[in-house]
């Protein structure tokens, strides 16, 4: 693992050891992370009347099937007739106990082409799809035009410039919420009341970066959540920021579960980020410098409390595996919960043998071997930072087990079939993983 690559020369390291690491871990970030945020959306599988469909009279509702739960408040369907008139009678709704499908009633149609547009808005992960087809009575006529109206049925097209934003934000979210939980764990397992063979520059050391790392892994976080969040709003409001922040469009993005789960993530976020900045480390002067270093005692009074930082971490990936396609998933679920889950407990092993492995190698390269450097002179700390290594080697392999079995399965519940693996950002994506 890690410990067997690293090699030692007398008493120093090699002086481009970081800046391997370094590059080692933006390019697993590039290969393990990515293909994470290709989420999966609400597909529509069939509808009534179908696609291209000449009907004998006229129908007296549309019905669309997806492939996940809606969130009923923010999907649509809308029926033009060729003057892009509303033929719709009312608006669309859920299908009552049927959370995958939606309707909606029709006025008489005339013979002719009606063009049929939907917007799905999933339940879990928020994200937004939206497609058209269209379907005649008694004779085929013009449809109406079709400028600027989003065409293709249930494929998904490489995302344009916002949904690249919102992308970017997921995938920020991602790396610090990996950072925050393996960061927190690592040293709380490998530094906690196990640091005595460390001389105390190190620790002290380990202590400051350590916290710095937290704290920017969480504001990263808080930030790219709420930057996302925005831009979910955005879509929800019909690419329009003027009705980004109206009453209907904050409703149907918090009445949903993402919602919901997002305001937990956030809180979460935010209870930790704030824990760092109170409980400030024995012996740290306002001034960044060290005094006098703790007690054994005090040292695993401060493994305690990164653990509780951890545990908070723990709990957010698990919030955020259930804020995704797992959830619809529902694999295994509890009676009456999307939350509990087997689908939702695989992802969340994903993202914690990933955070294991990667944030791990994180700390170490941002923050243990920066604080070991200016005491490589030292044979006590050397021979500290080999044991650490010892204990770290089995929780990187246990992680790199899980996250490669947990990662066949998840791929299983986003790509139904080769078709959708060709066609599909989560798909070329993958592809993307696996080659690297």
């Amino acid at each position: 693992m890690i410990g067997q690559r690293l090699r030692f020369c007398g008493n120093s390291v090699r002086p481009s050891l970081s800046r391997v690491l370094g590059g080692a871990i933006a390019l697993a970030c590039l290969c393990y992370l990515f293909p994470g945020i290709a989420l999966a959306h609400a597909l529509l599988e069939r509808s009534d009347p179908p696609p291209d469909a000449l009907l004998r009279a006229s129908p007296a509702i549309v019905h669309l099937w997806f492939s996940e739960d809606l969130n009923g408040a923010a999907s649509r369907i809308v029926v033009w007739d060729r003057y892009r008139h509303v033929m719709n009678e009312g608006t669309a709704t859920l299908v009552p106990g049927q959370p995958r499908q939606m309707e909606v009633g029709l006025k008489p149609l005339p013979p002719g082409s009606y063009l049929v547009l939907w917007t799905s808005v999933s339940a879990q992960d928020g994200h937004i799809l939206r497609g058209s087809y269209l379907f005649s009575v008694k004779v085929r006529g013009p449809g109406p035009s079709l400028a600027g109206v989003p065409q293709g049925g249930s494929g998904q097209s490489f995302p344009d410039s916002v949904g690249m934003a919102s992308i970017l934000a997921h995938w920020i979210q991602l790396l610090a919420a990996i950072t925050w939980g393996g960061t927190a764990v690592c040293s709380a397992y490998l530094m906690g009341g196990k640091s005595e063979g460390f001389e105390p520059e190190v620790v002290q050391g380990e202590q400051l970066r350590r916290r710095a790392l937290l704290k920017a892994s969480l504001a990263a976080l808080i930030l790219s959540s709420g930057v996302e969040l925005l831009l979910q709003a955005y879509g929800l409001a019909g690419n329009a920021w003027g009705s980004v922040f109206t009453s209907s469009t904050l409703s149907a993005l918090f009445d949903a579960q993402y919602g919901k789960l997002w305001i937990a993530r956030e809180a979460l976020a935010c209870v930790a980020l704030i824990w760092m900045f109170v409980q400030r480390q024995e012996g740290e002067r306002e001034d960044g410098h060290t005094t006098t270093p703790a007690t054994s005692s005090r040292r695993v009074a401060r493994a305690d409390a990164t653990w509780i930082v951890a545990f908070l971490g723990l709990i957010y990936l698990y919030l955020l595996a259930a804020s995704g396609h797992a959830a619809s998933a529902a694999i295994a679920a509890l009676p009456g919960s999307s939350l509990l889950s087997g689908s939702v407990f695989v992802d969340w092993l994903h993202l914690l043998g990933t955070a294991f492995w990667l944030g791990g190698q994180i700390y170490f390269s941002l923050a243990l071997i920066r604080a070991l450097k200016p005491r490589l002179d030292s044979n006590s700390s050397y021979r500290a930072f080999l044991a650490v290594l010892n204990r770290f080697s089995p929780i990187a392999y246990a992680s790199i087990t899980t996250f490669t079995l947990t990662g066949a399965f998840n791929g299983k519940i986003h790509i139904p079939g080769w078709y959708a693996y060709f066609h599909s950002v989560y798909g070329w994506t993958l592809t993307v993983k696996m080659g690297g």
